[in-house]
This record gives C-alpha cells, structure tokens and sequence, in this order.
C-alpha cells in the first residue's frame, strides 16, 4: 500500500486479532499473508511524527479457491501453508 506521508510503521490487524508487520520504505508498505480461509483485516499504520490511523477502513478477504500445489522460487526452501 502507499501512504500519502512518509510511514515509521505499518501492520495488518487480522480478525482474529493478531497483528503483522509490515515492510515500510518511505511512503510504501508491503507484506506478504498466506491464507487458507476467509479473513478480514484493517491496515495499521504510524507516521514518522507517532500520528497513527484512528479509524482504519475494515477490508474481508475471501478465498476463490483453496491452493492445489505450491510454487516456490527459492531453491531448498521449505513450502508450507498456514
């Protein structure tokens, strides 16, 4: 996601209440989240000032399809699903 100031911190707040950190550089954070069900999630987010997002819009992720095979481009590493 891009912010319109520069981020000090950024995380998704999973429905279940756990939280993920989030990679930020500059305006930008990024983040990969594996799934294997329905989820919904808001994005947490902290200026370089300690200003944080009061309200964060909730956003639900649904799956189309469950993951047949896995696919991973990092020789010897290990493949799993959450």
């Amino acid at each position: 996601m891009e912010s319109s100031k520069e981020l000090f911190s950024a995380a998704l707040v999973l429905d279940a209440g756990s939280r993920m950190a989030l990679r930020v550089d500059g305006r930008r954070a990024t983040g990969i989240l594996g799934l294997m069900k329905e989820h919904t999630y808001q994005i947490a987010l902290s200026d370089e000032e300690g200003v944080q997002n009061t309200d964060p819009i909730t956003y639900t992720v649904r799956l189309l399809r469950m993951p047949t095979h896995c696919f991973n481009s990092v020789p010897g590493a290990e493949c799993r699903y959450c």
